[in-house]
């Protein structure tokens, strides 16, 4: 009973977004969850991360031209991840871990 009042009040979200913000996308726990998945993925294979120039170029050839890209975010609308790392929170990681700092904070940067 809870899980299906959980439901219904995330149904009512999204088509709250929606309306609001012309915009599809995955809600934030649905985020939360790829996520997760991924750094789980990246973490086993050993925090693999790609070159600034291969992020650019994969940002390039593959995200910009993608009907599902969304320019304004700078996110992917099917998956909901950050394609580029931006903002205070991208700098102070980058100082505490460096260039694991980007991959965290766009998914485009782990090699995996």
């Amino acid at each position: 009973m809870y899980q299906d009042l959980l439901r219904r009040r995330a149904e009512r979200q999204r088509k709250r977004r929606e309306r609001l913000t012309g915009e599809t996308g995955p809600t934030i726990v649905q985020k939360a969850k790829k996520y997760s998945k991924a750094f789980i993925r990246w973490r086993d294979a050993g925090y693999p991360v790609r070159s600034e120039a291969e992020a650019e170029e994969i940002y390039r050839d593959f995200c910009c031209p993608c009907t599902d890209f969304d320019s304004k975010r700078e996110t992917c609308r099917l998956c909901g991840c950050g394609l580029r790392p931006r903002g205070t929170l991208a700098k102070m990681l980058r100082l505490i871990v460096g260039d694991v700092a980007n991959a965290m904070m766009a998914k485009i940067s782990m090699a995996t």
